[in-house]
């Protein structure tokens, strides 16, 4: 019986020709209608999924430049060297000084993010933001906030 062989390399090929691929792009690069051959073959891989489009793009971490927050943008797709949406909103959120509010953090990710903050209620925490945007503090900012004897809501980066 033949062996059938899907290289690795096509993935590369492919990946240096495009700087990202779906799936069904990176199954026809393998000549494999299976998922799980592609993600096997991706494993051996330096890789990263979008955290727009649902995941739905894949790079290499040797294709994506990222910039000094963590964060590569080619077209519209957008990837990060922290993984999925929710764990680059956490780095992004805990490293931060002064903390971001939902609008600010969906301007520097270039995504809306609030469903994905909803979701870190054991991570960052949440301010009640009494009529204004949701805002997210790290814990230095909330403890100079509640320092300087401010609602958390009125610590706003930058301010």
């Amino acid at each position: 019986m033949k062996t059938i062989s899907f290289p690795a390399q096509r993935l590369e090929a492919l990946f240096q020709d495009r700087k990202v691929a779906t799936l069904p792009l990176l199954k026809g690069a393998l000549g494999s209608d299976v998922d799980l051959t592609v993600f096997r073959k991706l494993s051996a891989l330096p890789y990263r999924s979008s955290y727009s489009h649902r995941g739905a793009y894949y790079t290499l971490d040797t294709i994506a430049r990222y910039d000094e927050l963590g964060l590569w943008s080619f077209q519209d797709i957008h990837s990060s060297r922290h993984g999925t949406l929710l764990n680059t909103a956490a780095v992004l959120v805990t490293n931060a000084s002064a903390g971001y509010f939902t609008d600010e953090l969906d301007a520097v990710v270039q995504v809306p993010t609030k469903d994905a903050l909803r979701q870190l209620a054991a991570g960052p925490a949440r301010s009640p933001g009494v009529g204004g945007p949701l805002s997210l503090l790290c814990g230095r900012a909330r403890a100079t906030a509640a320092a300087m004897g401010r609602s958390a809501g009125a610590a706003k980066p930058g301010g």
